[in-house]
Parts: structure tokens; sequence; C-alpha cells
């Protein structure tokens, strides 16, 4: 998992418990650094217990359920979230167990914040979004363990398991004809045409003479194009918009795509790598810049134009293998 320093966002060692939520994510000191925007619990005001498991993924009343769960939108429109919880639930039981002790936490801080005896600035805060950029934490073994138990990781891995069940069947399109399975948004556009323009820019940066047949360093040339923050800055504002990008969003997003691409430092690429671009995706689908109606495409699509970049880098400038 080293090679590409993923899961490296300081919410991403909250642990799922009820109790630990509250723990951690309580405002004070270190609050900016405890949780992501879009992640899944707000500063609990008391522990978990007002809303039962079962009541996650009823798809009952809203305040009984995690954020993440089918649409559900507290206090920050962009928080919004599209997975079909009950979809993974039906799949993936452990997982959905993971997910309901945290929506007790969540229903819990959310109920608490709503009360009319809050303060009307700290229900806000209780539900603002807090950007940073991400850290890298998981660096034993132990910590690797302790991520697997953490809402970011059962969020992740739900993502990713909807994403294929939703690509079941399903044909890519050809070129320059419209499928009849899915739809191609203007948002998955913007990210399949910066995409493609990074393909074509690999031509424009010729491999450089040099006596190691790996590792050519013109890759640095083109990382530096293409994935520095003033580079993603155009393509990250068009899907992200003015609200935010005034937020601070565009700051949390970009070390996960300049993480996506291989290592600038030791020119390999690697699964980490790969599972930063999903990690980026995910964060896009939180913040509510796709649609449930994006899924199909995000995969036959954009995942699909991210593969042809990766096989067109490493054939023109011999990343190694990561790890």
């Amino acid at each position: 998992m080293s090679d590409g320093n993923v899961t490296r966002a300081p919410w991403a060692m909250r642990p799922i418990s009820g109790a630990s939520v509250a723990n951690m994510s309580a405002p004070g000191a270190g609050a900016s650094v405890t949780r992501a925007p879009w992640a899944v619990a707000p500063p609990a005001a008391a522990a978990a217990g007002s809303a039962g498991p079962a009541a996650a993924a009823s798809g009952g009343d809203v305040g009984t359920r995690a954020p993440w769960s089918q649409g559900v939108s507290v206090g920050d429109p962009t928080m919004q979230d599209r997975l079909d919880f009950n979809a993974v639930a039906k799949m993936h039981p452990d997982y959905a167990a993971s997910l309901d002790a945290a929506a007790a936490a969540y229903a819990s801080a959310a109920a608490a914040a709503a009360s009319p005896a809050a303060p009307a600035a700290a229900a806000a805060a209780a539900v603002a979004p807090i950007y940073s950029a991400p850290c890298k934490l998981i660096k034993t073994p132990a910590y690797l363990s302790l991520w697997r138990q953490t809402c970011a990781y059962a969020e992740l891995t739900s993502f990713i398991l909807l994403l294929n069940e939703r690509v079941r069947g399903v044909r890519i399109a050809p070129p320059g004809q419209p499928s009849r399975k899915y739809s191609v948004s203007h948002k998955v556009r913007v990210m399949v045409d910066w995409l493609d323009e990074s393909r074509a820019a690999i031509a424009t940066i010729p491999p450089i003479q040099q006596s190691m047949r790996f590792g050519n360093k013109a890759f640095r040339t083109w990382h530096e194009q293409r994935t520095s923050a003033a580079a993603l800055g155009p393509m990250l504002r068009a899907l992200l918009g003015p609200e935010l990008v005034a937020a601070g969003a565009e700051a949390e997003l970009v070390p996960y795509l300049q993480d996506s691409f291989g290592s600038v430092q030791r020119i390999d690429y690697g699964t980490g790598h790969e599972l930063n671009f999903v990690l980026a995706l995910c964060a896009l689908n939180k913040l509510g810049v796709f649609q449930s109606a994006d899924y199909i495409a995000l995969v036959l699509e954009v995942f699909r134009a991210y593969i042809m970049l990766m096989e067109e880098l490493q054939s023109t400038y011999w990343l190694e293998p990561a790890g």
C-alpha cells in the first residue's frame, strides 16, 4: 500500500465504533485534521444509541440514516452521498454492519446539533465541511489493520463494489456513438477530456537519452506539466463549481490526483497509485459532483481513459513496477 501513499487523509484513522467516532470527532484542538469535508460524522455531541443499526439501512427517516446512505443530505447539500446503501448491504453484510455503527453516532450528533437548545453557530459548525490537504498516516501494518476498521475503508470499498455492480453486462460504447445503456454527463466529459489531453501531451515530451532502461526522467516533466496544482486547477474548478472551490475543496483533491499517475521521485507505478485515482472519484462523488446516473460512465469512460493514459505512460517512460 505504500507505493502510492494511499489513504493518507487524517480522518482515515477514525475508528468506526460509535463511542470512538464521538471522541475523535469532538470539536477543539486538532478538529480540522480529524475528519474530511465529506467524511461520515460531524463533531459528535452525544454517544451513539439514539438510532439503532437497522435505521441506517431502513430507508426511513433521514435523521436516522448515515449521510453516505441513499442520497441523504445533513446540513450542507454538498455532503450528499450517491451510494446505494441497501444494495451494498445485501451483497456485503459485514460492511453494512460497520456502517451501521457509525450511522448511530452520526444520528446522535445530528440530533444534538439540530436541537433548539443548541446555538445556531454550534449547529452550523457541526455539519460545516472542513477541507485540509491529505497527509500520510498509514505507515505500519498495525495502522493498516486499524484503517480496515474505519468508516473511510468501508465507504471506499462500498463505492468500488457498487461501481462493479453497475457495469455488469454493460458494453463500452464505440467511439463517437452514444450508448443505450448509459449516458455521459458534462462532468464526466470534463474528466475524460482532461485525461485524453494528458495522454496527448505525452507525444510532446519524448523520452530522454539515458543509461538506465527503466524510469525515464522525461516522465517528471510530463508529471509537472499535467498534475501540478496549477495544471489541475481548471479541470477541478469545472467539476466543483464556485461554492466548493471557495470553500477550499480543491486543496484536498489535488494530492490524490497527483499521486494517481505514478511516483515522480521513484518514476514507478503500482496499484496504490491506481487506488489514489479511485479515491479521487470517491471524493468527488461524496461532494455531489457525480450523480447516480454517472456510475456506469465513471467506469467505462473515466476509468477506461485513465487506464489508457497509464498504459501509454508506462510504455513511453518505462515506469518501474512499484512495491
